[in-house]
């Protein structure tokens, strides 16, 4: 298991970062294009900060697994949108975002 703490703190900051990005999207909802951006460019506040430390969790497929992850919990709501685009919105679950966020910051802090 400690071999893979390090694999695992990857996945725990990209859900961190994308927990606090996601807790900033407004009812109408975004583009999933520009909210995976915006967690993009979280994260490499993030990395500048200090506040994580793995540039590796910074890639668009655990960033993208993680929102999928978040939609399965309905904390957000991924619909079709013009075209190709799909947009995220606060979904039913969306109040419980914050103590997701405040477990995994609680986590990190602990690493």
């Amino acid at each position: 298991m400690h071999s893979m703490s390090g694999m695992l703190d990857n996945f725990c900051e990209a859900y961190w970062m994308t927990a606090q990005t996601l807790s900033r999207v407004v009812d109408g909802g975004m583009s999933q294009k520009a909210v995976l951006d915006a967690i993009r460019k979280r994260y490499a506040a993030g990395l500048l900060l200090g506040e994580v430390r793995k540039p590796e969790g910074n890639s668009t497929v655990t960033l993208g697994n993680a929102l999928s992850r978040y939609a399965e919990t309905g904390a957000v709501t991924i619909t079709a949108g013009k075209g190709r685009d799909r947009i995220v919105r606060c979904g039913p679950q969306f109040g419980e975002l914050t103590g997701v966020e405040r477990r995994l910051a609680g986590f990190l802090q602990q690493a």
